[in-house]
């Protein structure tokens, strides 16, 4: 079972609760590698496109 981080945030109009799971060193280091991946692939794209429309 996954455990959180839950951070409370009150406002006027909303309470806003953020739960942020607490990963380890090689869980985190994996996700941070799939997020580096998805931002080049989405540089990629948009490079492409723009060669494209010139």
């Amino acid at each position: 079972m996954d455990s959180y981080n839950t951070t409370t945030f009150n406002f006027p109009n909303a309470i806003v609760r953020v739960h942020r799971p607490e990963l380890t060193d090689q869980e985190r280091s994996k996700r941070m590698k799939a997020i580096h991946k998805a931002s080049a692939d989405l540089l990629k794209e948009v490079e492409k496109r723009k060669t494209e429309r010139n």
